[in-house]
């Protein structure tokens, strides 16, 4: 397929430009034309072919061919550094580097042991937000631990909870990531906690539900989309589900309401 290339998002690259290939490559492309396709996701964030894109931009041309990858964030990763790897001008610095990376990301997707004594709490903390989407951790030391799932917005209180659906960049959204471990039986935020705070930081509103009845909601159909503004960083769709919705429908759910201060 072919895609305009000012539609291309390019984000900070693992690999450094090369001017030098850039005139290179631009000399060969207008004799015979692109052989090999770049690589971007659905949301046409570039995974493969920087210099190819700036060599084409160098002619002047407007679109330039493309090959969809479809993957989850880490994928994604792998599959850059992956093609970074084949090519013969990287450091022996970045080499390392990146076959480093690329042996922890494989050990990720694969699937890995990890001691609990023999993890960084660093190393834990990223693990547990990237892979189970858990930013609290509840604990009652008679019954157990529980993870939480938090969000805070400041402003206007919509009393809803949010969860992003898709993603421009194509990357896996919480709303995946969940419904896949609650499924699959992996570790997932037990709990969900959406709160409201005024712009001086009073609360206005809180909710908790579990995690699985708001999936299990939107699955309903309990939901309506609500789109980030268009002048926000890394745009994105997501479900929101109304508070009160949930409740009528038998869901359980806490909702604290403060009066207005």
């Amino acid at each position: 397929m072919n895609i305009k290339i000012n539609d291309i998002v390019v984000n900070n690259r693992k690999r450094k430009l090369n001017e030098n290939k850039v005139k290179e490559l631009a000399e060969s492309m207008k004799i015979i034309g692109q052989l090999e396709p770049i690589t971007v996701t659905s949301g046409n964030v570039l995974l493969a072919g920087l210099h190819r894109i700036e060599a084409a931009k160098m002619l002047g041309w407007d679109e330039i061919k493309a090959e969809l990858f479809e993957g989850n964030e880490l994928e994604c990763e792998l599959a850059e550094i992956d093609e970074n790897l084949m090519r013969n001008d990287l450091t022996v610095l970045e080499q390392g580097e990146h076959l480093a990376r690329r042996q922890e990301l494989s050990r990720i997707l694969k699937g890995d042991l990890k001691v609990v004594e023999g993890i960084t709490i660093e190393q834990m903390a990223k693990l547990l937000d990237q892979l189970a989407g858990i930013d609290v951790w509840y604990i009652n030391k008679l019954n157990g631990i529980r993870g939480i799932a938090s969000r805070i917005q400041t402003g206007s209180n919509y009393k809803t909870f949010t969860i992003r659906k898709t993603r421009d960049t194509g990357a896996r959204t919480e709303y995946e990531k969940r419904k896949i471990a609650i499924e699959k039986g992996y570790l997932y935020p037990y709990l969900t906690v959406q709160a409201y705070v005024a712009e001086n930081g009073k609360l206005l509103s809180f909710a908790v539900a579990k995690t699985e009845d708001i999936i299990d909601a939107i699955d309903h159909g309990l939901y309506s989309i609500r789109r980030t503004g268009q002048k926000q960083i890394g745009q994105a769709e997501f479900y929101v589900v109304n508070w009160d919705d949930m409740k009528k429908a038998g869901y359980e759910i806490i909702i604290v309401e403060k009066k207005p201060i």
